[in-house]
């Protein structure tokens, strides 16, 4: 959670496994942002991984939705993408983007059409139900709501959300009069002192105030102290039954499939492997004609040689859909080493003759190569625009630019944190300016610690030059997609 999170998630996994815990959970407020870090970390440490988001309204934590299984983990991308791009959402904040909605009902960022109306994510759960997923919430309106909505999951996940360090009784009474199980969960923020001081200053930077004007509700709680589990079963003992609810949603819960065991290409116009490698073929054969006047032994040996490999591999529709792209510009240039490659040159991707110049396809693309063929391709400055545009249309709700994280940076790092202090500009410059000349012993420790703690955090996100994803279904079905200011 950006500028809320004290610790990365490959932090919170290593403390889970000093304490001998063998099930971790993370869940980031509105994103999934930490979760592939997550999940892996929690692999190497030998710890079994549950992801799980925080939705909120105006700031309120209306429900956490924990992933079972891959389908709930698109269902919550779907969510997310619809709050992350709808007005007065969690983005707004942002500067925001015009969306449309194709026929899928998901936004692509094409542009032209009028904002989607407010989203209501309870309405959402109410209405089209929450297969693959666990809702808990502490709202009694929100529990109300859904417990007389559609009972789309089998079996039912919704639970009343105990949580420790807040008072449950009336919550626990509440829920079992309308025969809502309740969960016992803990929800620790700080894992030490440490954390607990430095989350109000991570606030005054996300809200560009000073540390005594950071509001009371954004200040560190008692509940988001980190408990050890006997402390945590002490809390729970009158209601064990949310204890056990809980344990079975762990077991129940799993981030299988979330991250694939291979790469996933887009099809091309829909066709399957044998279609899309048959039509690269002919392609490639009418390329022989254009580039050589014809089909020359040479090029014929070549040439079959390279298409074996590429179908083995199934990378044919990966090709189609790079020269479909390539084709709507005049003006490209194929280089690095794509340039070794006959198909390559045949399909007008790349414009060097890899015979005559004796380039060697193996550095393009061999069979011991586990990651996909690399194509570099530039684009004119004043063509960018257009093309994007092409691929937003040609693939609508299942295209999106690359977003990058932006992280707190060394200068950043020591800036903004001192300006939360409410330092002078002219003391903080002096302070940057040490940190430049590597007079670290002439910055405070009071700044100096905090700045080392926060270097290299993400601080929001970015949108890629020229980085763009296609899938082969919805992109919601693989990530969460929001809108950009560009």
């Amino acid at each position: 959670s950006l500028l809320r999170g004290c610790r990365s998630p490959e932090e919170i996994c290593r403390f889970a496994r000093e304490q001998s815990f063998q099930t971790v959970s993370m869940a980031d407020i509105t994103n999934f942002y930490g979760l592939i870090r997550f999940i892996k970390a929690a692999k190497r440490e030998g710890l079994r991984p549950v992801a799980g988001v925080h939705f909120e309204r105006e700031g309120a934590d209306l429900f956490t939705a924990l992933v079972l299984d891959r389908g709930g983990f698109g269902r919550a991308c779907e969510m997310l993408t619809r709050l992350l791009t709808a007005p007065g959402g969690a983005a707004s904040a942002q500067p925001q983007a015009r969306v449309q909605r194709p026929q899928d009902g998901l936004p692509t960022p094409s542009g032209g059409s009028e904002p989607s109306p407010r989203y209501d994510a309870v309405a959402d759960l109410a209405t089209n139900g929450w297969e693959g997923l666990a809702i808990l919430s502490d709202r009694p309106e929100v529990l109300e709501r859904l417990s007389r909505g559609p009972r789309k999951t089998c079996p039912p996940a919704l639970f009343a959300k105990l949580a420790w360090g807040r008072p449950f009784a009336g919550l626990a009474r509440f829920a079992r009069d309308r025969g809502i199980p309740a969960a016992a969960v803990a929800e620790p923020v700080f894992l030490d002192d440490s954390d607990e001081r430095l989350y109000p200053l991570l606030r005054a930077i996300d809200l560009t105030t000073t540390l005594e004007h950071v509001p009371a509700a954004e200040r560190p709680e008692a509940r988001h102290r980190y408990a050890p589990p006997e402390e945590i079963a002490r809390f729970f003992s009158a209601v064990p039954e949310a204890v056990a609810n809980a344990e079975g949603l762990v077991e129940r819960a799993t981030c299988d499939g979330i991250i694939s065991p291979r790469f996933v290409f887009p099809s091309f116009r829909g066709m399957s492997d044998g279609e899309a490698f048959r039509e690269l073929r002919r392609l490639c054969e009418e390329g022989a004609v254009r580039r050589y006047g014809g089909m020359r032994p040479d090029v014929r040996q070549r040439l079959d040689h390279e298409l074996a490999i590429i179908r083995e591999k199934g990378f044919a529709s990966y090709f189609l859909v790079v020269r479909d792209i390539v084709q709507q510009c005049p003006r490209t240039c194929g280089r690095g080493s794509a340039a070794s490659s006959i198909v390559s040159f045949l399909l007008g991707l790349t414009h060097v003759e890899p015979l005559h110049y004796n380039l060697f396809f193996e550095r393009f693309l061999n069979r011991g190569r586990t990651d996909p063929p690399d194509i570099d391709v530039d684009f004119p400055w004043d063509e960018r625009d257009r093309i994007l545009k092409y691929v937003f249309e040609k693939y609508p709700g299942r295209s999106a630019m690359v977003a990058n994280h932006v992280t707190l940076g060394p200068r950043s790092s020591i800036r903004d944190p001192a300006k939360a202090m409410g330092m002078a500009e002219e003391e903080i410059a002096r302070m940057v300016r040490s940190f430049r000349m590597g007079r670290i012993g002439e910055i405070p420790s009071a700044l100096r610690e905090p700045a080392a703690r926060i270097r290299g955090m993400p601080r929001n996100l970015g949108t890629h030059c020229g980085g763009v994803v296609i899938t082969p279904g919805p992109t919601t079905d693989y990530t969460t997609v929001q809108a950009s200011p560009l």
